[in-house]
Order: structure tokens, then C-alpha cells, then sequence
């Protein structure tokens, strides 16, 4: 695999913040799309990530619009059947990383996860949103709530201790419900 990884902070408390960004040769007006280079580029940063001592893992976008707008629909019509398939085993071999990791994940959705960005974000072992209240657009004004996955099977409530403690220090001046 030649793909760059994503950008990664490892902060002091051993929580790695993987941010999705848009691709370089196609930055869609700041959108991250779920393209065969972001998968590749998905793939790459797991793996490296796979080899830390960490514990847990935030997965953030950098799109001020989206999560992740879902899969590039033209970049696979032009795919021929061999390339397809190609193509969708990346991503299932990407998406299937992130539960083999052996720390919590979590995903930060600011705005709408669509498709396969959706489904990406469903790998985590939860998923914490903020919804922008109705005409707001300022980030102190959004109400955040948290879907979680019952992380007591895991055993691994101090590692989404850990992932709260990130939400609460970048996100903390938002109001949040659990479900």
C-alpha cells in the first residue's frame, strides 16, 4: 500500500485523533467524500495505528459541510466489474480495520453522514453528534446528542472514559443527551 495515511494527533492520554479530509486532487469545496482515496488513505492510517499503544481511537472530519457525503457515484460508474470489486473489498477491508482495533473508537459527527460515510461511522464503537439547532449555525449553539453502541461487552469502559474526556475538552460547552 502506497497511500499516505490521514492526518493523526496522538495526544498525552494515548487517544489518537484521526481526521478525514477532503482529497487533495479533488477538494469538492472542502467535502470529504468517500472515494477509493480516502479508503486507501483510511487504510493506510489504521494500519499504522493498529501498531500504537493506544487507547481509543476519535474519528473526525475536517469538512466544515459534512461527515462524509457518502461514496464518489461517478468515480464508481466508471469502474468496469474487475475494478468494483476491487473497490469494494478495499472498503470492506478498511471498514473491518477499525472494529479489529484493539481500543474503543469513536466517531465525532458534526453534520450529516450519508451512505457509506454513515456506515463508516457505524464501525465505531459510538458515535457522538452534534445537531445544530434550528437556524443556528455557530458551534456554541448546537445541541449535541450521543449514540452509543452498550460498550459493558467490551470491556473497555475506561477507554470510552477517555474518548468522553476528548468530547468534553474540545465539545464540553455543548448540551448532550445520551440515548
Amino acid at each position: 500500500m502506497n497511500q499516505a495515511p490521514l492526518p493523526v494527533e496522538i495526544r498525552a492520554d494515548k487517544i489518537a485523533v484521526l481526521s478525514l479530509i477532503p482529497n487533495p486532487s479533488k477538494p469538492r469545496g472542502g467535502v470529504v467524500v468517500l472515494d477509493r482515496w480516502l479508503i486507501d488513505s483510511l487504510d493506510a492510517s489504521l494500519c499504522k495505528l493498529a501498531e500504537q499503544d493506544l487507547c481509543g481511537l476519535i474519528l473526525q472530519s475536517t469538512s466544515e459541510r459534512v461527515f462524509v457525503a457518502g461514496a464518489d457515484l461517478a468515480e464508481i460508474d466508471a469502474l468496469n466489474d474487475a475494478d468494483l470489486n476491487l473497490y469494494l473489498r478495499a472498503g470492506s477491508v478498511a471498514y473491518g480495520r477499525i472494529t479489529k482495533l484493539p481500543f474503543t473508537r469513536v466517531a465525532i459527527i458534526h453534520k450529516a453522514a450519508l451512505g457509506g460515510g454513515l456506515e463508516l461511522a457505524m464501525h465505531c464503537d459510538a458515535l457522538i453528534g452534534a445537531i445544530p439547532a434550528p437556524g443556528e449555525k455557530k458551534l456554541e449553539s448546537w445541541t449535541s446528542r450521543m449514540w452509543s453502541r452498550n460498550l459493558s461487552w467490551l470491556g473497555r469502559h475506561h477507554n470510552a472514559c477517555c474518548a468522553y474526556g476528548y468530547f468534553q475538552s474540545h465539545y464540553g460547552h455543548l448540551r448532550w443527551s445520551a440515548f
